[in-house]
């Protein structure tokens, strides 16, 4: 009976853990996150690695980063005031392309912080800037695709902003940030590699990349503030 009771428990928590974390995410950046001023603005979630996020081989597993960047969007989201807003509205940030590069691997119980910020956005895509660093050295950098619907309605980031906060305009955007980022979206690889961690290039039949998009700059390295 006691066994039978443990093992449910144990099911009950490491299938429903998301949900879990989730709703700590939420509570922790409602309660203690600093607001954002803008989409434009950085925000900076910080956790440690867990046992859940491990693979065989002793470290964050591939697919947990993007469980990690996750997290950190949502913390974001909080932390912008749409949280509320987008329930209120029934509007939500759905995925729509990732391009991640892993740099450094995270170790158990290692802490870690992951920045967020919003390269551009037009009527229908936001870009999302995420990098991940432990001890001060970057270990991931990823751009993430991001569409806002209400239910089959897409919704323009400017507009759901505009109603949430009429009061604080959205920045403009650097003119040179939507070339950037479609180098890095359209391009095989996120900016520049080491040899030791850059995968062999496979042969291809189609042609090769005018020298403007082989030149696909790195994403901006975060300088992250002390707690």
């Amino acid at each position: 009976m006691f066994a039978a009771l443990f093992l449910g428990i144990t099911a009950f928590l490491y299938f429903s853990s998301y949900y879990l974390w989730t709703t700590f995410v939420f509570l922790r950046a409602f309660l203690f996150g600093k607001q954002a001023y803008s989409p434009l603005d950085k925000t900076y979630y910080r956790s440690r690695v867990g046992l859940r996020d491990l693979d065989y081989y002793g470290h964050v597993n591939n697919a947990s980063y993007l469980t990690i960047l996750e997290y950190a969007r949502w913390d974001w989201w909080v932390r912008m005031g749409l949280l509320p807003f987008s329930i209120k509205e029934g509007v939500l940030p759905i995925l729509a392309g990732v391009r991640i590069r892993y740099r450094k691997e995270l170790r158990p119980f290692q802490p870690y912080t992951v920045c967020c910020r919003v390269a551009c956005c037009d009527d229908k895509w936001v870009y999302v800037e995420q990098t991940i660093e432990c001890h001060g050295e970057l270990c991931t950098v990823a751009l993430i695709k991001i569409v806002l619907k209400q239910g089959h309605k897409t919704v323009p980031l400017k507009k759901l902003w505009a109603r949430a906060w009429p009061q604080k305009p959205l920045d403009a955007q650097p003119a040179d940030v939507w070339e950037r980022v479609n180098l890095t979206m359209n391009d095989e690889l996120l900016g520049p590699s080491d040899a030791s961690t850059s995968p062999s290039p496979s042969p291809s039949p189609s042609p090769s990349p005018s020298p403007s998009s082989a030149a696909s700059p790195d994403l901006p390295r975060t300088s992250i503030p002390a707690n």
